[in-house]
């Protein structure tokens, strides 16, 4: 069995339907990206699996069935989110910040926060700095800093790169490989930024309208004809 199933999934918001049926699974220790355009049901997909939206199917970490469990107890079954959204508290310090993603593992707290230094030495450089003050960049790095803070053992990110400039977008994909590669961390990413997902993932899901239209690994999709011209303007 995989270490994250989506089996069957539809999302809705009241009556209108944002996801149908979509089936995906996740091997442990992989990076995976769910790739599409604006609108195509990325985020709401990750807001799914924390139960966020109203759903049918069934969503499974290691055979153990998140639908129905609170927000809080899918956190403490390791699941941790960098929201595109950031959802910072701007007035606060950027440890601050960090430490609201702790609740859920304290006894880890300065393990985890050395591990969110080691990654970004910018954040400790700033970590008595309001989060209001940042950059783009800097806010993207708490975000994902204080998902670690919950010691996951699966990493969300929504749309990583939104937004920023492209030597930031490097530092965030270096960031997010060594964490896999040194952790074994297994992270899902939404992006509509194609080359930084192919950069780092080790299988696509293209998604339209809500749909998986197809998958496969990096390799196979990045020499499909039909995904270079509908992605990379080829």
């Amino acid at each position: 069995m995989a270490f994250l199933e989506i089996d069957q999934l539809s999302a809705f918001y009241g009556k209108a339907r944002a996801l149908s049926e979509i089936n995906i699974d996740v091997e442990q220790g992989d990076i995976i990206a769910i790739i599409g355009a604006n609108g195509a049901g990325k985020s709401t997909l990750l807001d799914s699996i924390l139960n966020l939206t109203q759903t049918q199917g069934d969503i499974r970490l290691e055979e153990k069935s998140l639908t129905d469990l609170p927000r809080s107890k899918i956190v403490g079954c390791g699941v941790g989110y960098a929201t595109e959204r950031f959802n910072l508290f701007p007035y606060m310090s950027v440890q601050d910040n960090l430490l609201v993603g702790a609740f859920t593992a304290r006894d880890t707290i300065e393990q985890n926060l050395s591990l969110v230094y080691k990654l970004f030495p910018r954040l400790q450089e700033r970590k008595k700095q309001e989060s209001g003050t940042l950059s783009g960049g800097e806010r993207q790095m708490v975000s994902l800093g204080r998902a670690l803070m919950t010691s996951p053992r699966l990493l969300l990110v929504d749309e990583p790169t939104i937004g920023l400039a492209p030597r930031v977008c490097v530092d965030i994909a270096a960031a997010l490989r060594r964490l896999n590669e040194e952790t074994g961390l297994t992270i899902v990413i939404t992006e509509q930024n194609v080359n930084f997902a192919t950069r780092i993932a080790k299988y696509l899901y293209v998604l339209e309208t809500g749909k998986v239209q197809m998958s496969g690994t990096t390799d196979e999709l990045t020499s499909n004809n039909e995904l270079i011209e509908a992605y990379f303007g080829q």
